[in-house]
């Protein structure tokens, strides 16, 4: 399937799908790739990530661990490493300081509490916080607001006033595999090693297995198994909200979801044409029989054991600019085990550090993701990006064209060199990949059988003419 191209008076002949790695076509020239042979990781091509980068890990810490080759492919591992659901965790917070705020550490949630005491519950009922900080009248809570913290945190600050902060033992850590090509990465000193691989423009391959648990595929029930009048879902993620007639139409699009476990539908609800349904993960926690006017529904069959994965084979400029004015290119990302495959090009649409402008598509994941190999590609010259998988073109996106979203400037390309990230995120909330629920199967495998990297020779063609 190829996307609609952006809205821009260009007329552009793409080329056809191609047998055999995108990087090994006629008129293009192998400049760089590393096969993964032997038993170490060549440390002239890549860095590994140790520690917490947000920007690349989201709530989990890099080591090298996690980094290893085996059997001809380079393994990325992503794993809850701690924690212990056979032994209870204490009921009361071990340790509990007056004005104290938590400093560090990877956001586990945020959540409304009533008080430090429903504070520290909540996070005791989440296996991944192991300091909280409870702040009383916060903003967008209830009450107060609980912030939970994973247990990777640096100190505490004795002077927030108003704040109090606790110990929870017996949480887990999120660890994850990641390796980098560049020196640079935004000038970061979390990557570990001296190698700096870095090219501007030509053809970039990754062939690979990605972790997670592929769906089933049996088909969902045509019908609800449950349907509950006036009842509403209480906890888990959110995974879509979308307009919907009644509670069937609501039922059938939670079954098309392959996230979608619950469903709740309310009629003339703000921001939807009719009526809204919400779409819940498997982690929901309990119902609200007092609910009125709404309707909740169960889909047995949903996906949920790759909530929270996220690998992505990625670039980003050589540079120590701020994010993104000189551009970052997302060639592959998959998230949640959803099924899709996401390629974007991100640039600052007004030019200004940390203002976000896209330009981007999504195609459906070969069925296959996890369990055999494909190529992520891209082709990326001074007057377009092709994003491909298996050889196929799946989206493209040219400079002067309307942003998918943000702006207002076009989309604009920079003529900077790029290196490679591969790694694997763990979700949070609020983010493209929410946090894992409680069928998340770790550890999970992001498997590489090569990264390479071709250039256009004089006498080649891209296959893909731009005409204005």
């Amino acid at each position: 399937m190829v996307f609609g191209l952006p809205n821009v008076l260009l007329a552009t002949t793409l080329p056809l799908p191609v047998f055999g790695s995108y990087c090994s076509q006629p008129g293009w020239e192998m400049v760089w790739q590393d096969e993964f042979e032997g038993s170490k990781l060549n440390a002239s091509n890549w860095n590994v990530m140790v520690g917490h980068d947000a920007g690349t890990l989201r709530a989990a810490l890099g080591t090298q661990e996690d980094v290893y080759l085996d059997g001809g492919a380079l393994v990325l591992r992503t794993r809850f490493d701690g924690y212990d659901p056979a032994t209870p965790r204490p009921e009361n917070c071990s340790l509990l300081m007056e004005s104290t705020d938590v400093n560090g550490g990877s956001n586990a949630a945020t959540t409304s509490a009533a008080d430090v005491g429903e504070c520290c519950q909540q996070c005791r009922l989440n296996s991944a916080c192991a300091f909280f900080t409870y702040m009383p009248g916060a903003w967008g809570c209830n009450i107060g607001c609980c912030y939970q913290k994973s247990a990777d945190i640096s100190g505490f600050n004795s002077t927030a006033p108003g704040r109090t902060s606790g110990y929870v033992p017996g949480a887990g850590l999120y660890k994850s595999g990641a390796v980098v090509s560049g020196g640079h990465h935004g000038g970061s000193t979390i990557p570990v090693g001296h190698a700096d691989q870095a090219w501007m423009y030509g053809r970039f391959c990754v062939r690979a297995k990605l972790p997670g648990v592929e769906p089933t595929q049996a088909p969902r029930p045509s019908n609800c198994s449950v349907l509950l009048q006036d009842t509403d879902v209480l906890g888990g993620g959110g995974v879509g909200t979308l307009s919907a007639n009644n509670e069937g139409e609501c039922c059938s699009q939670c079954r098309a979801n392959q996230l979608c476990s619950y469903f709740v539908y309310m009629k003339g609800a703000w921001g939807c044409d009719v009526g809204c349904c919400y779409m819940k993960d498997a982690g929901a926690t309990a119902f609200n029989t007092s609910a009125p006017g709404r309707i909740a529904g169960f889909v047995p069959g949903a996906n949920d054991k790759s909530q929270g994965i996220w690998p992505a084979h990625w670039l980003m400029p050589d540079v120590d600019n701020c994010w993104p004015t000189k551009g970052e290119i997302d060639i592959m990302e998959s998230v949640n085990g959803d099924g899709k495959y996401h390629g974007t090009y991100h640039y600052s649409g007004n030019g200004q550090c940390q203002n976000d402008a896209a330009n981007g598509g999504e195609a459906a994941a070969p069925t296959t993701w996890a369990s055999e190999y494909h190529e992520y590609a891209l082709e990326w010259t001074a007057d377009h990006m092709h994003f491909v998988v298996d050889g196929e073109v799946k989206y493209t996106a040219l400079p002067g064209s309307s942003p998918t979203y943000g702006g207002p400037n076009p989309t604009t390309f920079y003529p900077e060199k790029y290196y490679w990230l591969l790694n694997t995120a763990v979700g949070q909330d609020g983010q493209f990949a929410g946090p894992p629920g409680p069928k998340t199967v770790f550890p999970t495998y992001h498997r590489i059988d090569y990264v390479r990297v071709a250039q256009q020779t004089s006498s080649g063609s891209s296959n893909a003419q731009v005409v204005v």
